[in-house]
């Protein structure tokens, strides 16, 4: 098939960038996705046949993404356990690594989905700090509670006191052969430039986001908006603005729950245009580590609540709310220059008739 390899490549993508866990009938899935994402119309065998090629090179790198893990740790896997991650193998295998001080000492616990884990002595020479990383084909998660959350090119560090960073660039020294793994292996020069940010400065440093507010530093490979200064404010809690055309203003004020996901809420969102101010909120949560999608999906949820706001919104107000999620990018929508146009055509179309003090910021009720 011509287009094989991008249908393969694009579900490893997803697999390593999963938002709603891992499951054994994941490739399937994914290849299922990638498929029609790329217009492929595939037949239901050779989906099989990709969901099967998927599952392959998703454990080859889960095999040998473990295994540096492995090396770091000072471990040995016994080899039938060990054999569990073959890419022979064509079944779903995820592995959970957990590390912490136990009563005797320190001990390493791997585990496999509905198997009591394996427990390991930690060598002498070996120093963590408590630590869980998962794996599965094609992805890899590492977590240090306080302190980083990773994915293959992604990451979120959260220090909310004088001396976080410094903590966390000393906790993540012996991940550094796991973090390159994970395309990471710039993350210490990010933390260093983060350690020296000025209070309430938010700036990129490559592709990583830095924001600081009071002893609180935000650290963030990616983008929620695409603007710095908003991304700060988002990851931060502060109040972000966003204009966008014709006088209409989005101001937000997110929460961010922390947790092996980092998730990301809107506490508080209004909606201004024309003298009218229309509130709205969500209790969905997403986790904000793995795409900037996540957050246009949350910010979508989150306007579309407007519509069930009492009072009621004016109409003008229900066809702003509808043009600006009627695509996947409200803030695209937000910022385009025929915004007003476009929701008066969607005005008439609902046949309200003459749209009197329309340039004035008036709304027909």
């Amino acid at each position: 098939m011509e287009k094989e390899r991008p249908i393969v490549e694009r579900a490893l993508g997803k697999l390593a960038r999963s938002e709603e866990g891992v499951h054994a009938d994941a490739p399937w899935k994914a290849v299922h996705m990638a498929a029609a994402e790329l217009g492929v119309m595939v037949p239901i065998d050779a989906l099989n046949a990709l969901a099967e090629k998927v599952l392959a090179e998703g454990k080859r790198w889960e095999r040998a993404a473990p295994g540096e893990l492995w090396r770091v740790l000072g471990i040995s896997l016994p080899p039938q356990t060990e054999s569990r991650l073959s890419p022979e193998k064509a079944s779903w295998e995820a592995v959970t690594v957990v590390f912490r001080e136990g009563r005797r000492g320190p001990k390493v616990r791997v585990g496999f989905p509905y198997e009591e884990p394996l427990t390991f002595p930690l060598p002498k020479d070996r120093h963590f700090e408590p630590f869980v990383v998962r794996a599965w084909p094609g992805g890899m998660e590492v977590e240090i509670p306080e302190g980083l959350r990773a994915r293959k090119g992604q990451a979120y560090v959260r220090a909310d006191s004088p001396w976080g960073v410094e903590k966390a660039l000393r906790d993540l020294r012996p991940f550094a052969p796991l973090l390159a793994l994970l395309g990471l292996a710039d993350l210490k020069e990010a933390l260093l430039a983060l350690e020296g940010l000025g209070d309430g400065e938010a700036r990129t440093k490559g592709p990583y986001l830095l924001a600081r507010e009071g002893h609180t530093r935000v650290l963030f490979r990616g983008s929620l908006t695409g603007d710095p200064a908003l991304d700060g404010a988002l990851l931060l809690g502060r109040e972000a603005v966003l204009s966008g055309t014709g006088g209409v203003t989005l101001r937000l004020r997110a929460k961010l729950e922390d947790g092996p996901a980092p998730r990301l809420g809107i506490e508080e969102g209004v909606l201004e245009w024309g003298g009218e101010r229309t509130r709205f909120t969500t209790g969905w949560e997403k986790p904000v580590l793995y795409r900037r999608s996540a957050f246009l999906r949350l910010l979508r949820e989150a306007l579309r609540t407007a519509l069930r706001a009492e009072p009621a919104p004016s109409p003008r107000t229900r066809a702003l709310v509808e043009e600006l999620t009627a695509g996947k990018d409200p803030l695209e929508a937000l910022r385009a220059q025929d915004l007003p146009q476009r929701v008066r055509l969607r005005l008439l179309s609902w046949h309200w008739g003459p749209l009197g003090g329309w340039g004035k910021g008036g709304s027909r009720r």
